[in-house]
């Protein structure tokens, strides 16, 4: 398990994920600053940490040290990894209407269009599609996970950050950093329920599936909603 202390030290952790025990110390990253979104990727076992401000993205070919450096759009919110294009999703919470991809074979970035303040990625498994949060358009907005291209805008909260898909029940659990909302939309049924409020700047939603709970962190504390 990597975890970042980029914001001070710069650099990447690697603890073992049975005993917590740290394994490993990346060497410092020198530019960059504010909030750093990992990202991993399976087949090459690469890691890739981005920093919100200054735009600069490091890739780990090992967690002990990163190979290259790279410059983005200086106001990154949150990375991702797309399975089917063995690539990176990177979104912006400010300034341009696109977020990019980075492919990891090619080593090459492209612009996807998209609305300004764009927040989180999530993957739908059943219908190949990847969600993006738009906060302030109060739409999630659905792309073809094999071709990147626009497939549909579904409505959602005021403030729409985390997202979490339960493959189980085809229910995407949508959180607000804005409202304090949660809501539940049924994918398969295009309908939506159970809004609930809970602490304001929602973070992450995390899922019990077999429970259908919700576990949904805030800068107030851990929630969870049975769903």
């Amino acid at each position: 398990m990597c975890s970042s202390d980029l914001n001070i030290t710069r650099r990447l952790l690697t603890y073992d994920l049975d005993t917590f025990e740290l394994k490993q110390v990346s060497k410092p990253i020198r530019r960059g600053k504010g909030h750093v979104s990992i990202g991993y990727a399976p087949p090459s076992q690469s890691i890739i940490a981005v920093f919100e401000y200054g735009g600069y993205t490091a890739i780990f070919p090992t967690p002990a040290e990163s190979k290259k450096l790279f410059q983005v759009y200086p106001r990154n919110h949150y990375i991702f990894y797309n399975p089917f294009r063995n690539s990176f999703l990177l979104s912006f919470w400010a300034g341009v209407p696109y977020f990019m991809e980075y492919n990891l074979a090619e080593d090459t970035l492209t612009k996807i269009e998209a609305q300004k303040f764009q927040m989180e990625f999530e993957l739908d498994t059943k219908r190949d599609l990847i969600y993006l949060s738009l906060p302030l358009r109060k739409e999630l907005y659905a792309y073809d996970a094999r071709t990147m291209k626009l497939k549909k805008r579904i409505p959602t909260l005021l403030g729409a950050r985390p997202m979490a898909y339960d493959d189980l029940h085809d229910l995407l659990i949508v959180g607000s950093l804005i409202t304090g909302e949660v809501e539940i939309i049924d994918l398969e049924h295009d309908t939506r329920f159970r809004k609930k409020t809970f602490a304001y700047y929602q973070r992450d939603i995390t899922l019990d599936k077999k429970r259908r709970r919700a576990y949904i962190s805030s800068v107030n504390g851990l929630y969870y909603l049975d769903y």
